[in-house]
């Protein structure tokens, strides 16, 4: 199958490219800035903008599946700015598909944690585009698969792996709430397995699709101080509660961006390390024959082994993660 892959660029971009060409897919990666690190070599990237349908739209043709996984993923930053990404160009990337008669439009969402009160302007607009894709599926038949990971990681991973090793690191990681918050944990090759499940199955059209470990026990202390033991650092004892870090997250969000200095904490960010809702596989395994594979113990063990490996590499994967575009 011809599959086309935005945020070919990003953690979860990059690993469905490398999926889709070890599955011998004919693959077509759209990035926005720079040309990816972790690139294929039996893939064929196209730098474009998917607010422009135009700088895309020469690539288009004889598409069978498209993969949208672009946004801008952080957790501050201008609201226009995530309306345009999120938003506006999930709407041009459907009107450009929407003339070549694609099988399946898979959108890569996320599990929502935050209350209506304070929810991200990330949040927002990934909920909009969402409730814009159900629509068009509902009016027009449009192909739309709606998959909700819970926090991706893995190898290189950059939000929930090398952030946090950074900041553990330079001992600045706090707990909040001593960290009881639940880890909704979704390990990149079980999302993948996942992925590869709803590929061309008609169970899945004009469906939401939750995917994670299945795990609703690791807590955010637990994986926090799983890291600093793979850091040879003492346990993490340091903590606020969330009241005091949703202050705290409010004044570095509004102080610290205007001075090009990124917040080590915001209110986004509180919410996600609070959280208090499980969720089970229940109907996911309904629609889909999904068993995740790999156990958060075996996670954490792929994990140790890159970061002994990639140690003195953590500042250029922390680097390149920063632009806040997956």
């Amino acid at each position: 199958m011809k599959c086309f892959v935005t945020g070919s660029a990003g953690y979860i971009g990059s690993s469905i490219v490398k999926r889709l060409t070890n599955m011998n897919h004919d693959v077509i990666g759209l990035f926005h800035q720079s040309y990816p690190k972790e690139s294929m070599k039996n893939a064929t990237y196209i730098q474009g903008d998917i607010t422009d349908k135009e700088s895309f739209s020469s690539a288009i043709d004889d598409v069978d599946i498209v993969f949208h996984c672009a946004a801008k993923v952080q957790d501050y930053g201008s609201k226009k700015l995530f309306y345009d990404v999120n938003v506006k160009g999930t709407q041009q990337l459907v009107e450009a598909f929407k003339e070549t008669n694609i099988d399946q439009f898979i959108y890569l969402s996320h599990l929502p944690y935050e209350s209506s009160a304070s929810k991200s302007f990330y949040s927002q607009t990934k909920q909009i585009a969402e409730s814009f894709l159900l629509k068009t599926y509902n009016e027009t038949g449009f192909p739309v698969t709606i998959i909700r990971p819970g926090n991706v990681y893995g190898p290189g991973n950059s939000i929930w792996v090398c952030r946090p090793l950074e900041a553990i690191r330079k001992n600045r990681l706090l707990l909040v709430n001593n960290g009881m918050g639940i880890f909704l944990h979704t390990y990149i090759e079980n999302l993948l397995d996942a992925i590869a499940l709803c590929m061309k199955n008609p169970d899945t059209i004009g469906k939401i699709i939750t995917v994670t470990d299945g795990d609703n026990t690791t807590t955010w202390n637990i994986y926090f101080n799983d890291l600093a033991a793979i850091l040879g650092k003492r346990p993490i004892t340091k903590n606020l509660s969330k009241r005091s870090a949703i202050l705290l997250g409010y004044v570095m969000k509004t102080l610290l961006p205007p001075f090009g200095i990124s917040p080590i904490i915001t209110p986004f960010a509180v919410e996600i390390l609070t959280n208090t809702k499980t969720y089970d596989l229940q109907e996911t395994q309904q629609i889909i024959d999904y068993k995740p594979k790999i156990t958060y113990r075996e996670a954490m063990k792929q994990i140790e082994t890159w970061i002994k490996t990639e140690q003195p590499n953590l500042n250029r994967h922390l680097k390149k993660s920063k632009k806040g575009n997956d």
